[in-house]
């Protein structure tokens, strides 16, 4: 089995069900109170915070065809070994826009070379297409806090976890 490493890259993704909140963590209060002393002065400090609240995955179901190329780990669904949140406004919601980086380790198939993955890739609209970001909140399990618009999103094979 070979692995491979994506690195996906969103600005400002927004999820559609943060208004239902019904208890709000500690640590997204704390972020929120440093933005309102002073947000720009306190951007690192802020993104530090939300690091561990942030997920981004490779859904491979979501491609036809790509039980062909991947491993069938969870379903074809490979979590972010590494996310770095990047960026953060909390201009409009309770939940904070964010921008963020992260790194994939996806598992292939035995005989898969990568001339056959990027071309496979490339028919089904690229690796995006798998690409799914979202807020890892505890009591929230019962609402959807998956990306629903962003201002675009990126995702290409790279050597390393940087």
């Amino acid at each position: 089995m070979r692995e491979k490493i994506i690195y996906a890259n969103v600005n400002w993704f927004t999820v559609s069900e943060e208004q239902y909140f019904n208890d709000i963590p500690n640590t997204l209060k704390s972020a929120k109170a440093l933005w309102d002393e002073n947000g720009s002065q306190n951007n690192s400090k802020i993104c530090n915070i939300l690091n561990d609240l942030i997920t981004c995955n490779f859904l491979a179901e979501n491609i036809s065809g790509w039980e062909n190329y991947f491993v069938n780990i969870d379903y074809g669904e490979f979590k972010a070994e590494k996310v770095t949140v990047l960026g953060v406004d909390f201009s409009d919601h309770t939940l904070p826009s964010i921008r963020a980086e992260a790194w994939i380790k996806v598992q292939l198939k035995e005989g898969i070379s990568d001339e056959q993955l990027d071309e496979w890739i490339e028919t089904e609209w690229g690796l995006v297409s798998g690409i799914m970001w979202s807020w890892d909140l505890p009591n929230e399990n019962d609402l959807d806090l998956f990306m629903e618009e962003n201002k675009g999103v990126e995702a290409v094979w790279v050597e390393k976890v940087s």
